[in-house]
């Protein structure tokens, strides 16, 4: 379509030449727009490289307003891929949260990997909050992001543990059990 568009920018003039390159800027801003959301849907990274690699990846371009430390195992692509893209939604919401809610000045990304088990911890030191007994409660009030973490991590036979308290900062971390599934990846 932009080839068109240019092809037709070489036959106008004046006030159509004019929305025609407006035309053509909006149709390159959209898809560099549907390029940046197709590579966070997916991060080629991940399936490449693996879950460390990813959020190394995603952090470096992410340049958030606070202090990032990596504390990542190298998984070498070893995880099932559900799971793999399931903890990266789990840590790419978990510092969405931290960027929009948190006001943190500093957070630690955790990734171990065992035998048995894989484990993501994002920990912040921003101000907190009340955790309700379920998560749900959030949706009620148009909040789906810790909600949405939770049912990630049961989709891969995990669980998630939301740890905070109103000035003490948050921790999220998610436990995924890997025995048995070895053959799924």
């Amino acid at each position: 379509m932009i080839y068109i568009v240019k092809r037709c920018q070489r036959r106008a003039e004046g006030s159509l030449l004019e929305e025609l390159e407006k035309l053509r800027e909006e149709m390159l801003r959209l898809l560099k727009e549907l390029r940046r959301i197709c590579q966070e849907l997916r991060p080629p990274t991940l399936d490449v490289f693996g879950l460390a690699s990813a959020i190394r990846s995603h952090t470096e371009e992410l340049k958030p307003s606070f202090v990032v430390d990596l504390d990542l195992m190298d998984d070498k692509k070893q995880l099932p891929d559900e799971v793999a893209i399931n903890l990266f939604r789990v840590y790419q919401e978990a510092l969405t949260n931290v960027e929009k809610h948190a006001g943190a000045s500093r957070v630690e990304v955790r990734f171990t990997l065992s035998p048995g088990e894989v484990v993501l911890s994002v920990r912040d030191n921003g101000c907190g909050f009340v955790v309700p007994q379920r998560l749900g409660e959030f949706v009620r009030q148009g909040c789906f992001g810790l909600m949405g973490m939770e049912e990630r991590a049961q989709m891969v036979g995990g669980k998630l543990w939301v740890v905070s308290q109103p000035g003490k900062g948050t921790e999220i971390r998610a436990r995924v059990p890997l025995m048995g599934r070895q053959e799924d990846g």
